[in-house]
């Protein structure tokens, strides 16, 4: 029998001895096996003691929320656990559960060590374990999903202790943070959305297919999270845009990089990576944060999502009154939603007319009137607040009035086609007589150099205009209808197209220079919010000839570049290097669960004397 393996060399995390590094075929062994390898086995029990939740926390350290000894709560009681065998990756896998990305060190204690306040834990008591002989191997996203020698009361020391990390950015030489290769999108809160990484210099997707949760849980540490909490292969923050970047991701839990795990990548990111995964699979992931006691709430609305804002502050629950200045914005309410976990903030304003709960109903002594200003982008509403705690003032009732919220977690999201405004950008401007632009004047498609002339005169005829053309195809891939923000009754009929505007400003077109300068003046377009194209799994519902306006979930409107106002005008556009930009909802007038990506542009340059446009680059303004 031939001696096949030589210069083995494992790190002890392989789960297979042909993971490890060896020689093989070539080796300087005994011809007759004297030397040959041999290992004796040891079985030991560990169990797996399948409970609906194990509670853990950390007690008697200088910060229980970060530090201290591990207890879980198990039959209505809380217990320690022994720091037999404890390691580095029982603790990093306790912190994950916490909602930390990592630990900080693995140390075990016994009755006389002064590190943290073991008497503090245990009273004067004998002190109960629960927990012994725990081994994790890293992907674990709970302490429960470990092995371990049963929940068996007793009496044992050393206890173990831990310590998590509160952050785990990385940073350059040069002081400067390393910029992240996954982010979560579509969520409310920044540890939940559909996941994301970017490659090649482009953010795609991640199929959903073999998807498991030590992948997600890397993932969630990578981005700065505890472990994972929940996992969803249906979109339910809607569908990506752009290439199904991975597929089969496996990952064993210990990673530190979602990258580094075993995947496939896509080869060509301009198309979809296989037929069997579209955008309908993409992943998405919730990730685990700490928990931190609730200080906002709403009461009085129709339903649990709507109402008066309820704050607590200095231990007492108010009503929250707007400002001084009367603020209370949108930014402010999204925060508020947010913070509750009620997802966006759908107006500020009340849709409905109760009156304002009085104090003995609501248990309410007071109302407080805070100096909040927010960026719209904070986790938490206190986090807005501006001075000192001091300046918040104590009041029997608001002057500037109550602020209330009205919350959803279905929101559209409405993101524009940069490919296909790229593909149809006209390489050549065409030349086009005013007087069949009269339709195009009406509705304000040219520039004002053309308000020069009469559409109706003869000159008009002998006057041309150099329209550069293009097709603007608006995606919903949020989890609701995009329904115009007037009423139906509002809606203007032009008579020159022969059909109703629901919006008078749903996309803004402009042209600015290398320097970012305006440089021909924008155009504001109005649509016709229709149905043109669907998913394949989902089926139009809105046309405008039969009087309903809107786009559905997974489906597109489209305005091809052959028809009036789908250019702007660049008769008065000088040669050199330009970006065209298409920016749909511009002013916000729709909701939607995410603004920063409504903007493609594109880079070209333009020769004047021959009306050539070269394109550069292209792509979508994703922040």
């Amino acid at each position: 029998m031939p001696t096949l393996l030589d210069e083995v060399n494992c790190s002890g995390d392989e789960k297979k001895l042909v993971d490890c590094k060896f020689t093989i075929g070539q080796h300087d062994c005994d011809p007759y096996h004297r030397e040959d390898a041999g290992v004796r086995c040891y079985f030991v029990r560990r169990k797996r003691v399948h409970v609906p939740e194990l509670l853990v926390r950390l007690q008697g350290g200088s910060d229980d929320d970060l530090e201290g000894y591990l207890q879980v709560f198990y039959r209505n009681r809380w217990g320690l656990v022994s720091g037999e065998e404890w390691s580095q990756i029982n603790s990093k896998v306790v912190c994950g559960q916490m909602g930390y990305c990592d630990a900080e060190e693995t140390s075990v204690v016994d009755e006389t060590s002064s590190y943290f306040n073991f008497s503090s834990v245990v009273g004067g008591d004998r002190p109960f374990f629960w927990m012994k002989g725990v081994s994790c191997h890293g992907g674990e996203s709970l302490l429960k999903d470990c092995r371990h020698l049963g929940f068996n009361g007793y009496y044992m020391l050393p206890a173990a202790k831990v310590r998590c990390l509160k952050s785990c950015r990385t940073f350059f030489q040069n002081g400067t943070e390393r910029p992240q290769k996954v982010r979560l999108r579509g969520g409310a809160r920044n540890n939940e959305g559909r996941l994301e990484v970017h490659v090649q210099g482009r953010w795609g997707t991640v199929c959903g297919t073999y998807f498991y949760k030590e992948t997600a849980t890397v993932a969630c540490r990578q981005l700065g999270f505890g472990s994972v909490k929940n996992m969803f292969s249906k979109t339910p923050y809607g569908r990506g845009i752009g290439p199904v970047w991975l597929q089969d991701v496996n990952c064993r839990g210990n990673e530190g990089d979602l990258l580094d795990c075993d995947k496939r990548v896509n080869p060509r990111p301009d198309n979809q990576f296989y037929a069997s995964c579209r955008h309908s699979r993409d992943v998405s992931i919730e990730c685990r944060v700490p928990r931190f006691n609730t200080r906002v709430r709403v009461y009085g609305g129709r339903t649990a999502s709507e109402g008066f804002v309820h704050i607590r502050h200095r231990a007492q629950w108010g009503g929250l009154c707007k400002n001084s200045l009367g603020r209370w914005t949108m930014l402010e309410a999204n925060v508020a939603c947010r913070d509750m976990g009620l997802g966006f903030a759908v107006s500020h304003t009340p849709y409905f007319p109760p009156a304002p709960p009085t104090n003995q109903s609501a248990g309410l002594v007071t109302h407080w009137i805070a100096p909040l200003r927010c960026t719209g982008k904070e986790q938490k509403l206190h986090h807005c607040a501006q001075g000192s705690k001091n300046s918040w003032i104590g009041a029997r009732f608001c002057p500037q009035g109550e602020t209330t919220v009205l919350c959803s977690k279905q929101l559209p999201d409405l993101i524009p086609d940069a490919f296909r405004l790229k593909s149809t950008l006209s390489r050549t401007v065409h030349r086009q007589r005013l007087v069949r632009l009269r339709c195009a004047m009406e509705e304000n498609c040219l520039s004002s150099s053309a308000s020069a002339y009469n559409p109706y005169s003869s000159e008009a005829y002998y006057v041309y205009r150099k329209l550069l053309r293009f097709s603007a195809r608006i995606m919903n891939y949020g989890t609701a209808d995009f329904m115009p923000s007037n009423d139906r009754r509002q809606w203007q009929w032009h008579s020159c197209h022969r059909h109703f505007h629901s919006f008078e400003e749903f996309t803004h077109y402009n042209i600015s220079d290398e320097q970012g300068k305006l440089v021909v003046e924008g155009h504001k377009a109005s649509f016709c919010l229709e149905d043109v194209e669907c998913d394949p799994d989902t089926s139009r519902r809105f046309h405008c000839a039969h009087g309903t306006q809107g786009i559905s979930v997974n489906c597109a409107d489209v305005y091809r570049y052959d028809i009036d106002c789908q250019w702007v005008d660049v008769t008065d556009l000088n040669s050199g290097v330009f970006t065209l930009t298409l920016a749909v909802n511009p002013l916000g007038l729709v909701v939607e669960s995410d603004h920063s990506n409504n903007v493609a542009w594109c880079q070209f340059g333009y020769e004047r004397s021959t009306g050539v446009v070269t394109m550069i680059k292209w792509g979508l303004r994703d922040h």
